[in-house]
């Protein structure tokens, strides 16, 4: 069974590439953070837990504990609009310390319609069977 059956981009199609290439980059060897390489880190599990990011840093901290304190079997997945407040790096520095975290950097402020549409391509690609989505700042 594919992941994520039924879901189709615009126009019913497949998604695929998103427009800038952001995703495709990440999964082709782009800029995502490094993640510890423990061998927890190397098998995904089958649920993404998708945050897209743009001025959180006041957020990310917590969000990320009150996330994984829940003991979920869940691979969590931020997404930075290059935060002018620090947030990317801060998000980076989570993701070197904890192995289910990863964290893709966009080059600008592109929107949080293509984060999630570019969340959804990334888990659809990576296999994933369940995607949850949340806001960052708690909403």
């Amino acid at each position: 069974m594919r992941p994520f059956k039924g879901v189709r981009g615009a126009r019913g199609a497949a998604p695929s590439r998103s427009a800038d290439g952001i995703v495709d980059r990440a999964i082709a060897g782009g800029y995502v953070a490094p993640a510890s390489r423990t061998p927890e880190a190397q098998a995904p599990s089958r649920t993404l837990i998708f945050i897209p990011t743009y001025n959180e840093g006041s957020n990310v901290y917590r969000m990320c504990g009150d996330v994984l304190k829940l003991g979920l079997d869940a691979d969590l997945v931020f997404m930075d609009d290059a935060s002018p407040d620090g947030t990317g790096e801060l998000l980076d520095e989570l993701a070197r310390t904890r192995p289910r975290v990863k964290v893709i950097h966009r080059p600008s402020r592109l929107g949080i319609g293509s984060a999630h549409l570019d969340g959804i391509r990334y888990a659809y690609r990576q296999g994933y069977a369940r995607l949850v989505t949340l806001d960052c700042d708690f909403t």
